[in-house]
């Protein structure tokens, strides 16, 4: 978190050959979090990390779930405690046909422009990203 309003720019392609995910500069062009999916676009599970590979969060996908479910797990240290609850949650729900598609997740402080992400002082930088990551979980980008 930062006192400050904070811009990010979204790459989104991975940091390593051949791999799915993105790449999240800060303000200044510094890689600040990335995400690589090593398996395919739109894998069952893929991790936050930040820049020297320490992951923040995994982010997986639910299973048996009809429609999108996503439960996001955030990480102390250099593990995270299989038997705990999701930190986070989001899902999505669709029309009938599937044409129309909106996610849910609690209020977060956070707008897109122009290619860029905007976050509000006072949000949890990390936690915007995760939430970044399942949405390009759900359109299939990552």
């Amino acid at each position: 978190m930062t006192s400050t309003r904070e811009t990010f720019t979204i790459w989104m392609k991975s940091l390593v050959f051949h791999g799915n995910g993105c790449t999240v500069f800060n303000s200044n062009g510094k890689i600040v979090y990335r995400i690589d999916n090593y398996d395919k676009k739109s894998s069952n599970e893929v991790y936050l990390m930040d820049l020297q590979g320490k992951v923040l969060f995994s982010i997986r996908r639910k299973k048996l779930s009809f429609l999108g479910h996503w439960d996001i797990y955030k990480w102390s240290g250099s593990k995270m405690n299989k038997l705990e609850k999701p930190w986070y949650q989001a899902r999505t729900h669709s029309n009938f046909l599937g044409r129309e598609m909106a996610c849910e997740t609690k209020a977060i402080i956070f707008r897109c422009c122009g290619g860029s992400l905007v976050v509000e002082p006072q949000t949890d930088h990390s936690l915007v990203m995760a939430l970044v990551t399942v949405y390009g979980l759900m359109t299939d980008k990552i």
